[in-house]
């Protein structure tokens, strides 16, 4: 809409008001758009990921092998120095299509 009304003439002033919006809104949309060519704004951040994509990768080639998320936590954090919850492992597997779940026990 408040691209609609910047082509069709309207002030900022005009197009505020009329859409029941602030005069920065109008103006900061309108400038997104000029300038990235999209009308959302930029993604602005989040925290940092904890693990790379190789880390992810490699975590879940050991997790096939049978190894469990805390001892995947403890190599982790021995290799790197940087401590990882297990739960932060579980989400990584998951997301990776695997499901964590306990080993059963070998009846002999």
């Amino acid at each position: 809409m408040i691209l609609g009304m910047k082509i069709a003439g309207a002030s900022i002033k005009q197009t505020a008001k009329k859409l029941r919006m602030s005069k920065n809104t109008v103006k900061q949309t309108i400038h997104n758009f000029e300038k990235t060519g999209r009308v959302a704004a930029n993604y602005k951040g989040g925290r940092k990921r904890k693990l790379t994509q190789k880390e992810e990768k490699q975590m879940k080639r050991k997790a096939k092998k049978g190894k469990s998320s805390h001892q995947l936590a403890d190599e982790y954090e021995g290799k790197t120095g940087q401590p990882i919850s297990r739960w932060t492992i579980n989400r990584v597997l998951k997301k990776g299509g695997l499901a964590y779940m306990k080993k059963k026990k070998k009846r002999s």
